[in-house]
């Protein structure tokens, strides 16, 4: 899902049978049988348990916002409309040094080319260049998501978006292969636990601490 449009540039043998692959790392096996396809199942279905868990929560506890406290430094606790900003500006330390550069650009009613032109300003500041990657800052799925390469792919992104919504910019991650850490830590406890880890392999056992605790799928 995430590498719908670097799979267009990172080679010319990438297509919809052949998932993208990392460059160094093994082909991908996909003769077998398919685990799963939940991730392209319609967004109202997948958060139906989701729902139903939190409602059967809120009962047995007796607090409707009880689902709220998952978060509570982010806004309705991250469990909707949530700024990805809002959550990135909070990093400190050796976390905020970790994060790909960024920048929110809001739109407003100028015209493109000088909204362009204040943008080139941010990337001479922080000595960015294209490509880079284009989301709308309130959003989930990868909804939005795009591979920007040039100026004009940049002003075909903003058009498709409405005067003061915010776009965050940021810098291409040159790394390979991506990974996922789900880290958890409990009300009261002082040290947190990972509790699933997963990379761009394909379907794997997620192991935290020797225990197997799920098994992650990416594609």
């Amino acid at each position: 899902m995430q590498y719908t449009e670097i799979m267009e540039t990172a080679s010319p043998k990438d297509t919809a049978s052949s998932p993208f692959v990392s460059p160094g790392m093994p082909t991908l096996n996909m003769s077998g049988r398919s685990f799963s396809y939940f991730e392209f199942w319609p967004s109202w279905l997948i958060y139906l348990p989701v729902v139903i868990q939190s409602l059967a929560q809120d009962i047995f506890h007796r607090s409707i916002t009880l689902p709220l406290l998952a978060n509570p430094v982010l806004t309705l606790g991250g469990m909707v409309g949530a700024p990805k900003s809002e959550l990135l500006g909070q990093a400190q330390g050796i976390c905020k040094e970790a994060i790909l550069d960024w920048f929110i650009h809001t739109l407003d009613t100028q015209d493109f080319a000088d909204q362009i032109t204040a943008i080139k300003e941010q990337f001479e500041k922080r000595q960015m260049n294209f490509p880079v990657v284009c989301k709308p800052d309130i959003g989930c799925r990868g909804n939005g998501v795009r591979l920007v390469h040039d100026e004009a792919g940049l002003t075909d992104y903003l058009q498709a978006y409405p005067e003061n919504a915010d776009i965050m910019i940021q810098r291409l991650a040159d790394w390979e292969p991506e990974a996922g850490v789900f880290f958890v830590r409990e009300p009261g406890q002082d040290q947190g636990r990972i509790c699933k880890s997963s990379d761009d392999l394909g379907p794997i056992a997620s192991i935290a601490r020797g225990d197997i605790c799920s098994i992650a799928f990416s594609y």
